[in-house]
């Protein structure tokens, strides 16, 4: 481990795609919807500002948020590299987790330093989950019996509202809203990341192309899948029906349909630009991880 050289492949492999996927969406906050997004302190300065502005924080497309936030752990990295020790997981990390199931600003409406505390020990968990994999993925299947029921359970008490789920839907929200409280479906992931990391050891040896397809190309998808939905979800409106309707086979046709242009996309991109684009994204998404 080498932090500059480390810092770079970060640059080359994750903030430079960043930025270059970015900028469709970035003129379009710039041109096409200016005064309608820019906060306070922001309404006077200039366009190159502005769009380090939306650069540095990822206000210009909803999943984007994450990028900036990333980045910050990569900067950090020392950090966990330090940590990475038995005592830490032993005295330290218990503490963490369950501090972490008490946050809940994170995200597009949030900002990079709210969403890195809510995050942190998150990550911290899958460098704990990787350091010791083995004793999850070959020990016996018991315990994930018991987080399976867990996570089932957990999904019942949020559907039938017994636990309630908080969410920001606007920069007011993360504002003035609950920072500290149960945060259930924080929970419900970690138990599912650990509940499929068993899952996909035992079938390993089965081959799944869809799944592999998907996994090559998850960090294509990652940057350009908000752009299908946004151009799907135009086409609809303007020519089946201007009206939202809210139907499961909808909804289950908009992901179909929303995957299949993706990866057309990410594919045709490929051959165009050839291996210099690197678009062969198991590579970006391990360079995103760590």
């Amino acid at each position: 481990y080498n932090y500059l050289p480390y810092l770079t492949r970060k640059f080359r492999f994750v903030v430079l795609p960043y930025i270059i996927v970015s900028l469709p969406a970035i003129i379009n906050r710039l041109f096409l919807e200016p005064g309608t997004w820019e906060p306070d302190f922001l309404m006077d300065s200039s366009l190159f500002t502005k769009g380090a502005y939306l650069i540095a924080t990822g206000k210009h497309l909803g999943p984007f948020w994450f990028i900036p936030m990333i980045v910050l752990f990569y900067i950090i990295s020392p950090v966990f590299i330090a940590i990475d020790k038995p005592w830490f997981y032993k005295f330290i990390f218990p503490v963490l987790l369950i501090g972490t199931l008490f946050t809940y600003r994170f995200g597009y409406f949030s900002n990079s330093i709210d969403s890195a505390i809510h995050f942190l020990p998150v990550y911290i968990f899958g460098i704990f989950v990787s350091r010791y994999r083995t004793v999850f993925t070959e020990g016996k299947d018991w315990p994930v019996v018991v987080m399976l029921f867990l996570y089932l359970l957990l999904v019942f008490l949020e559907v039938t509202d017994i636990l309630p789920i908080y969410r920001l839907n606007s920069a007011a929200d993360a504002a003035s809203d609950l920072f500290f409280g149960f945060n259930s479906p924080k929970l419900r992931m970690m138990l599912l990341c650990l509940i499929l990391l068993k899952f996909f050891y035992k079938v390993q040896h089965i081959n799944m192309p869809v799944l592999k397809l998907l996994g090559d190309y998850s960090f294509g998808l990652y940057f350009i899948h908000l752009y299908v939905i946004i151009f799907l979800d135009t086409l609809y409106r303007k020519v089946i029906n201007p009206e939202p309707i809210y139907s499961i086979w909808l909804y289950i046709g908009m992901l179909v349909l929303t995957v299949a242009i993706s990866l057309s996309i990410i594919w045709i991109t490929k051959k165009i630009f050839g291996k210099n684009i690197r678009m062969d994204c198991m590579a970006r998404l391990q360079q995103l991880g760590g």
